[in-house]
């Protein structure tokens, strides 16, 4: 194909709910893409292919999707990239004719090797067109750089540097000083930066030295301490003129007190000197002088308060609005006295005490006299609200055992069976029960137990018990490990490689399982290669103990027989395990030294010739291996059917495997064995339905069997191919599903 676009990347936000995400360039091998999850915290985790994910549309030129097993979540950012090897695998053969397709594959190849490396650069940091960097090479070892900065010298050159410079202590003279080298004047006690290298003389201060010019000031502890000890000084004055204008006030209020007792002096002596005058008018005076009290202690009639000359006890009479006599209590006028027109008295209010309606309505209180009685004749336990008819009532405390409830209209006392939503039932309440709300009561009439709903959530209630009787909590079942989905009522556990399964819920639980171990590898012949056989299949349900961990074993496909080296034959499949469970790993296929095909879980066929007997299986976990002919190799056993026997012409084909539901709902094969190779460029072996890889003849290769299948990979039909020697090929990986209900 022709390359007319750049795009090699894509990036999409998490939802916590979309797992397929479509990428739109090409890619070659599913192993092409580089899956990156991004955090809101900005940690990045790079996915791991079949683990995490899987990828679809391999070769197809629009590209495909990559499928997450756990969709990311909300504010986690996802990156898809293509990473082409830098590898060439395209072999041209002197006189052959000219592979057109597979040139092409390897420009494309080339061409996406420079996108990469172009994307890569793009987020590098660089120099500009027009810059010059002399040398961008450093030597400093990473001991030496460490907790360093990456710096320019003086030359504008690439250089490891200190985060700031090197400390050195006091400046002292006769000392060679390097740039960026930090010293302290001790007679200032600034700090310095050395601007120029250099080696110091003559004496502190710095800024008169002779090398002034060689320095610059980072630190102004001298200018600091100057503005500490002006502001103290500052500080200091303030406090003590503070204190000599407290004593001049003082000197100055004695001195008033001094003054105010001459002048009483004064004044006493002059009234003893007039005495005798004072006395023979005493009558005349008298009146007058009572009259000019009351008159500087009345104001008279005024509009607003006076304002000079008050003394406590001063009266006025206010004209106009809101007027009155007014009295001055020594710092505000108040009214003297007021209108009793409102007042609460016997000649307004309490008159008509002996009406109690009417005067509770003169009061302004809406209660009825009854209604305030019943205050006085309330009981012990008893409660008062509001009835129907909006009117205060009484209602009396219920008898033992009874609750407080509502009908929608009045209160009343009522059982507890018949103030709760409940459940009579011969049984226990289930998950999926599904009660109207949290706070249903389940009574087993059987046993005698009760239950009280705590979460109502649809198919997944908790029911707490009231302690009578032996069942525990019921409640959803919780465990870990794996990829965990759900469908309908159950949620699956998915392990595509060896972990651990963790039932954190206590309670006993059943579980149903799918066991396939690794398919075995094909074997490699100069006639017809045994296709591998796949690896053993279990299935069915087992209860195990909550609260307990549980070692998962996924068994690895075995390998395919080499070119070179003993017998050729394919490696055998290894075992996967769960809840003490084995599933015995695939039987190898024959080689071109080892006719015979290989036990296992299903046994492996055999190769080249009719001493090529294929193996036998594990009872109960799959079939045997197909034998052969000369120079045509039987299939490998697959869990539903045995391989079949190489005939002339065709290569024996894989045993089909079996069918199984547990991980999704819907029904996928599993285990099938590899198919038979052949010689001559006929008709190869196919590999059985579940993962079997095609046998290969003269002119194509075998195919390994599919990855978590456990199917046997396909034997090769030629070894010896002078153009491409075809060694056999892998068996699939295994896998182990562990379902329960929810």
């Amino acid at each position: 194909m022709t390359v007319t676009s750049t795009n090699q990347k894509v990036q999409f936000n998490g939802n916590g709910s979309t797992t397929v995400f479509a990428y739109n360039f090409k890619i070659f091998a599913s192993s092409d893409l580089s899956v990156i999850l991004r955090s809101a915290a900005g940690t990045e985790t790079v996915q791991q292919l079949t683990t995490n994910y899987t990828v679809s549309g391999v070769g197809e030129t629009s590209g495909g999707n990559v499928t997450m097993g756990t969709a990311p979540a909300s504010g986690t950012t996802l990156t898809i990239l293509r990473v082409q090897p830098n590898l060439q695998g395209l072999d041209l053969v002197p006189n052959d004719p000219f592979p057109a397709g597979s040139m092409e594959d390897a420009l494309d190849k080339l061409t996406f090797m420079v996108q990469t490396h172009d994307e890569e650069i793009g987020r590098s940091i660089k120099a500009s067109k027009t810059n010059v960097i002399a040398d961008s090479e450093f030597t400093v070892s990473a001991t030496d750089r460490a907790n360093k900065l990456f710096s320019f010298d003086s030359s504008g050159n690439l250089s490891i540097a200190q985060e700031l410079g090197t400390y050195r202590g006091d400046w002292a003279a006769s000392t060679t000083y390097a740039v960026r080298d930090l010293v302290k004047d001790t007679s200032t006690g600034n700090i310095f930066i050395c601007i120029t290298a250099h080696t110091s003389s003559g004496s502190q201060p710095l800024t008169t030295n002779t090398d002034a010019a060689k320095w610059a000031l980072i630190v102004d502890a001298a200018s600091a301490t100057t503005s500490q000890n002006a502001a103290a000084a500052s500080a200091t004055a303030s406090a003590n003129s503070a204190t000599a204008s407290a004593s001049s006030a003082s000197t100055a209020s004695t001195k008033a007190d001094e003054a105010a007792a001459s002048a009483s002096t004064a004044s006493t002596k002059a009234g003893e000197s007039a005495s005798s005058a004072t006395a023979a008018a005493s009558s005349a005076t008298s009146a007058a002088s009572t009259l000019t009290t009351f008159q500087q202690q009345y104001h008279g009639a005024a509009s607003s308060d006076p304002t000079s000359n008050l003394t406590e006890g001063d009266l006025y009479f206010k004209t106009g609005s809101g007027g009155g006599m007014r009295v001055y209590n020594g710092s505000a006028w108040v009214n003297a006295a007021f209108d009793l027109s409102g007042a609460l008295i016997n000649t307004n209010n309490l008159s008509d005490v002996s009406n109690a309606a009417t005067a509770l309505t003169n009061l302004g209180v809406t209660s009825t006299a009854a209604e305030l009685n019943k205050l006085d004749a309330l009981s012990r336990g008893s409660l008062i609200y509001g009835n129907a008819s909006a009117a205060t009532a009484v209602l009396t405390k219920g008898g033992a055992g009874t609750v407080l409830t509502s009908d929608g209209t009045d209160l009343s006392w009522a059982s507890p069976a018949v103030g709760f939503a409940h459940t009579l039932n011969s049984g226990n309440p289930a998950i999926t029960t599904n009660p109207s709300a949290i706070g249903h009561m389940w009574i087993n009439t059987t046993s005698g137990e009760a239950f009280i709903c705590t979460n109502a959530t649809a198919n997944s209630n908790v029911w707490v018990s009231l302690g009578v009787g032996s069942t525990p909590t019921i409640e959803p079942f919780n465990a870990t490990g794996g990829i965990k989905t759900t469908y309908g009522i159950y949620t699956v556990h998915t392990f595509l490689s060896s972990a651990n399964f963790v039932a954190v819920s206590t309670t006993t639980k059943t579980f149903d399982y799918l066991i396939v171990a690794g398919g075995g590898g094909g074997g490699c012949a100069n006639g017809g290669g045994g296709g591998g056989g796949s690896g053993g299949l279990l299935t069915g349900s087992v209860s195990k103990s909550g609260g307990t961990t549980y070692s998962v074993v996924v068994g690895a496909g075995g390998a395919g027989g080499a070119v070179t080296g003993s017998g050729r034959k394919g490696v055998a499949g290894s075992n996967s395990s769960v809840f003490s469970l084995t599933a015995i790993g695939g039987g190898f296929g024959g080689g071109d030294d080892n006719h015979g095909g290989g036990n296992g879980g299903s046994g492996g066929g055999g190769a080249r010739s009719t001493s090529g007997n294929g193996g036998t299986a594990t009872s109960g976990q799959g079939n045997a291996g197909g034998s052969a002919i000369a120079n045509v190799g039987g299939g490998g056993g697959g869990a539903g059917a045995n391989g079949s026997n190489g005939v002339s012409g065709t290569g024996g084909a894989g045993g089909v495997g079996l069918s199984n539901s547990l991980r999704t709902g819907s029904g996928v094969f599993y285990a099938g064995g590899g198919g038979g190779g052949i010689e001559s460029s006929n008709q190869h072996g196919t590999g059985g339905n579940g993962g079997g890889g095609d046998g290969g003849d003269h002119d194509e290769a075998p195919l390994a069997g599919t990855a978590n299948t456990g199917g046997g990979g396909g034997g090769s039909g030629d070894y010896d191919n002078p153009t491409t020697p075809f060694p056999g090929a892998a068996g699939g990986s295994g896998i182990v599903v562990i379902r329960y209900e929810t």
